[in-house]
């Protein structure tokens, strides 16, 4: 099977699921996902991906009680389902089940509702390049925690795809926060140089791989803020995400970009692939 699903005990293909009506999501997108690349029937650093998950409800308070060792073996044995190489995972928390009001239900403690699924992915080409605009970043000051309330995310997505392009750039003013859905990061000067983790950026965990590889291969990191200009000037531009995982961008608002570290990127890129595909 190709697509799996999971809500609150119920396994079925995916388009057999049913939502309750009253499920806070509905209106208020309230809750919290996660997603993990999948290969072989293996998740890839599951860990990593519980923590933020766990870190994520915690921040917004949603109770969710699961213990951890019970959601991680559901979550792997959602992935040993799926019959095909490679693939992705995703579930989310939220926050329960109730009549519609912005203010959280409290006369009844609410059980948190828990969707998954799994579905095939093929596996991800790193050395095809990206095409990038850079859009002002309107969001909230939530973007650390992986909630739900994703909207300008895919306002700024469907920007780039009606601009012939693969994603998106945000900029607070003059400074490079990260992408729609990726983490972005440049080389330059030899140096991996990345936004340092805080309000404005989610954390990702391939940025966190990236930067253990880029210690383990000797190369400098560097976790500041750079700049629209540090980004157009970069030895390369590198774009890190759980599914698409180390891709590169070759013009960011139709002019040329990046190109001209190729064997730092390769070698980073060669570096992350062992650690999935071995």
């Amino acid at each position: 099977m190709k697509s799996i699903g999971y809500y609150n005990g119920v396994i079925a293909p995916t388009d057999e699921i049913r939502i309750p009506m009253n499920d806070r999501v509905v209106y208020f997108g309230d809750g919290v996902y996660d997603a993990a690349f999948i290969f072989e029937g293996k998740p890839f650093a599951l860990d990593d991906h519980l923590d933020r998950f766990y870190s994520s409800c915690k921040q917004i308070n949603i109770a969710f009680d699961m213990p951890r060792g019970e959601l991680e073996a559901l979550l792997r044995d959602l992935c040993s389902r799926l019959d095909t190489e490679c693939g992705m995972l995703y579930w989310q928390a939220t926050r329960g089940t109730a009549p519609r009001s912005h203010i959280f239900p409290t006369e009844k403690p609410l059980k948190p509702n828990l969707l998954a699924y799994v579905s095939e992915k093929p596996r991800p080409d790193m050395t095809k390049k990206v095409k990038l605009i850079t859009v002002p970043d309107r969001r909230y000051e939530f973007c650390n925690i992986k909630t739900l309330n994703l909207i300008p995310n895919c306002l700024a997505a469907t920007a780039a795809e009606d601009a012939g392009c693969q994603e998106a750039v945000f900029h607070r003013g003059p400074i490079v926060t990260e992408c729609a859905h990726s983490n972005c990061s440049i080389i330059a000067g030899g140096h991996f140089i990345t936004h340092p983790l805080n309000r404005f950026i989610l954390p990702g965990t391939v940025r966190r791989h990236v930067i253990s590889i880029c210690r383990e291969l000797a190369i400098p990191v560097e976790e500041r803020e750079f700049t629209i200009d540090e980004l157009a000037d970069a030895d390369e531009i590198v774009l890190t995400s759980a599914t698409a995982l180390v891709r590169s961008a070759c013009e960011l608002n139709g002019s040329p970009a990046g190109g001209r570290a190729p064997e730092l990127l390769t070698a980073i890129q060669n570096a992350y692939a062992k650690r999935i595909f071995g």
